[in-house]
């Protein structure tokens, strides 16, 4: 919720979606794509997120 400015309960939503993966929750707020989506560019940048972003 501080890391993304939503609130509880799309947090919460998201962190259901990816099985409570916080990188890849944060990602997909930050960035407004979808889970295949955000994994595949978390992926092409080695897990980081400041490269995905």
């Amino acid at each position: 919720m501080l890391a993304t400015n939503v609130d509880e309960a799309h947090a919460d939503k998201i962190l259901v979606q990816t099985i409570f993966d916080v990188k890849l929750s944060i990602l997909m707020i930050k960035s407004k794509l979808n889970k295949d989506a955000a994994e595949k560019l978390l992926m092409e940048n080695s897990g980081y997120m400041k490269k995905a972003l």
